[in-house]
């Protein structure tokens, strides 16, 4: 079992990491969480979720979020 608790503290730390790439880009626009949400199309708190490295994305909504912080996908994943 020691590989899959591995598996979990990279995943851990792989979200993290991507949410504040994500968290940087968003200041660096001037945008606040909900209207960062609000250009993804949603209304809840899903970029708080994001950026505190609790929220998983599918790859539509990595898409999403990109498009809504003006940048590539590949540019968010890069910061990680």
């Amino acid at each position: 079992m020691p590989a899959h608790d591995d598996v979990k503290v990279r995943k851990a730390g792989f979200l993290m990491a991507f949410g504040e790439t994500a968290r940087a880009r968003r200041s660096a626009l001037g945008l606040t969480q909900r209207q960062l949400d609000a250009r993804m199309g949603y209304r809840g708190k899903f970029s708080g979720g994001v950026e505190r490295g609790v929220r998983n994305l599918t790859l539509d909504n990595l898409y999403l979020l990109a498009a809504a912080l003006q940048t590539d996908p590949r540019d968010l994943l890069d910061g990680t």
